[in-house]
């Protein structure tokens, strides 16, 4: 296979797996109306035009964070700002259904 073959395959892949999720996990309990994208991604004309090919059929309008006056390069340092904030809170921040940890935890350490 070439390599871009290869690339248009994980392109491809992505947006159908971000559709399958949806369509088995989010539409059946809490159908959105919008699906925000973020991080390098995001700057991938190709892949974001993918997603939206899969997603709008379904009523769900793709946008770049962008386009909400966000920066997408900001993705990783609120992820770990949210994973801060839970870990100064004592709440739990894992999933072990998704992860396969034996029970919930509260991770991360705040070393001051």
């Amino acid at each position: 296979i070439c390599m871009e073959d290869a690339i248009a395959t994980a392109a491809e892949f992505t947006a159908w797996s971000i559709e399958d999720s949806y369509k088995r996990f989010i539409m059946p309990k809490d159908p959105a109306d919008q699906l925000l994208i973020g991080g390098g991604g995001s700057y991938n004309k190709t892949l974001v035009k993918r997603i939206k090919n899969r997603m709008e059929p379904w009523g769900v309008q793709v946008l770049i964070q962008e386009e909400i006056g966000r920066s997408s390069d900001a993705k990783e340092a609120v992820a770990f700002a949210i994973l801060a904030d839970c870990t100064m809170a004592g709440k739990y921040n894992n999933l072990p259904s998704v992860t396969g940890a034996k029970k919930s935890v509260v991770m991360g350490k705040i070393s001051l």
